[in-house]
């Protein structure tokens, strides 16, 4: 299997159209044999620095490397080993990172993965399987299998899954004739998921104990946002009669922290979708809780508006917001990008931070940054100018997945922290 179509899905993903080389490929044979040189194939000297630049140094350890560009595309892609793996790269022209297609051996996958392929393939040989990291950290695997039943055609399943083994969705070859009208086709897809549900039933590879990690990305959200300060108590993957068409499905108490405390239970589908939740004490809380009466929002006053004007005077448009230190903020863009400039309601300026894409941050910032955090996510950077600081500093917005909580580094342009 060529890499172009896997990172066609990836473009598609992040919504990119573009027209990417075949891995591996930087030559092709003509009609009678003869050897034509790719089009898009370049050489190392016609790169732009900074994509150079980025790949040297986010890949130090890369050999063998091929560069493809078209005229008509604005990316530039590379096929090279990357610790003896088959590799693909795509760099945007200033040197950002969009994404990468790197080839894992079958026995390498996660077991998750397997046990995914178990739940949702039948009587499968696994040809081929690649790992995706994208720029927006939303990285996922795609495997390549053969089913028993397209033994004759060879026709390949696509299966994404996310980075932790869960099923994000199926892409089967159409194995359809042109004569089946639409409703042939819809029976053929029921008949299919009936049968996915009856093998769900008679699997027996689920633990007795569920960890609230072992849930679906959407239950987890979902969870978080309308009930933040509860604990889970108990997680459930069976049969419930209500929901009998759904299979398995999940059945979680949820509970505020403390003796006799408020609980509530929610029935989710295996794939993460809600299907019902009852919880009598926030029906009782809303019944006695009086309306809200909202206080009057504060207004800016004119002494900002003035400082901002007298520091800024070619900013045209500016939104003001209010922060809960409460400090003004003038969100504006120019040509360095996005702005924040915050003042004090005495209309004295506190700093100004501007918007940065992290791969611009200097080398020195970015190693202190993900040293301080090793197994943190870098959420965003700003370069941050402050009248008590005669030289910018950086500001790094660091996500902790464990805690799921975010911190902010300030550091020097040296690496160093800021006093």
């Amino acid at each position: 299997m060529n890499k172009h179509t896997i990172l066609t899905s990836i473009l598609f993903v992040i919504c990119l159209a573009l027209t990417l080389p075949m891995f591996g490929q930087a030559k092709k044979t003509g009609k009678k044999g003869s050897v034509q040189t790719d089009p898009t194939l370049i050489s190392e000297d016609k790169l732009p620095e900074a994509v150079l630049k980025s790949f040297k140094k986010r890949y130090s350890t890369a050999i063998n490397p091929q560069w493809h560009h078209s005229e008509t595309d604005t990316t530039y892609v590379v096929n090279c080993e990357v610790r003896n793996a088959a590799t693909e790269i795509i760099f945007g022209q200033s040197g950002w990172f969009v994404a990468s297609s790197e080839e894992v051996a079958p026995d390498k996958l996660l077991s998750a993965c397997y046990k995914t392929l178990d739940m949702y393939c039948e009587k499968y040989k696994t040809i081929s399987a690649y790992k995706i990291t994208r720029a927006d950290k939303e990285n996922y695997f795609l495997v390549n299998v053969l089913q028993q039943k397209d033994n004759k055609s060879q026709k390949i399943t696509k299966v994404y899954l996310d980075k932790s083994g869960r099923l994000i969705r199926i892409e089967e070859p159409d194995n359809s004739s042109n004569e089946e009208d639409e409703d042939a086709v819809l029976s053929k897809e029921d008949k299919k998921m009936n049968k996915a549900y009856e093998k769900d039933r008679r699997m027996d590879i689920y633990p007795v104990k569920i960890s609230s990690g072992e849930l679906p990305g959407t239950i987890q959200r979902w969870v978080d946002k309308n009930y933040p300060d509860y604990v889970y108590k108990k997680i459930d993957y069976k049969e419930v009669e209500e929901f009998e068409k759904e299979g398995r499905i999940y059945e979680i108490l949820v509970q505020r922290g403390g003796i006799n405390q408020p609980y509530a239970t929610i029935w989710f589908t295996r794939d993460g979708n809600f299907l019902k939740l009852e919880d009598n004490f926030k029906k009782e809380a809303k019944k006695e809780e009086p309306a809200p009466i909202e206080a009057p929002k504060p207004q800016i006053t004119e002494a900002v508006k003035q400082a901002f004007a007298e520091k800024y005077p070619t900013i045209a448009s500016v939104e003001w917001q209010l922060s809960d230190d409460e400090t003004w903020i003038g969100v504006y863009s120019d040509k360095y990008g996005k702005n924040f400039a915050e003042y004090s309601s005495q209309a004295s300026w506190i700093r100004t931070r501007t918007q940065m894409d992290y791969t611009k941050v200097p080398y020195a910032v970015r190693t202190a940054a993900e040293s301080s955090c090793p197994k943190c996510e870098i959420k965003a950077a700003y370069k941050v100018l402050d009248p008590d600081v005669t030289k910018p500093y950086y500001t790094i917005v660091l996500y902790n997945k464990k805690t799921k909580s975010s911190q902010e580094i300030n550091l020097l342009q040296t690496g160093k922290p800021k006093d």
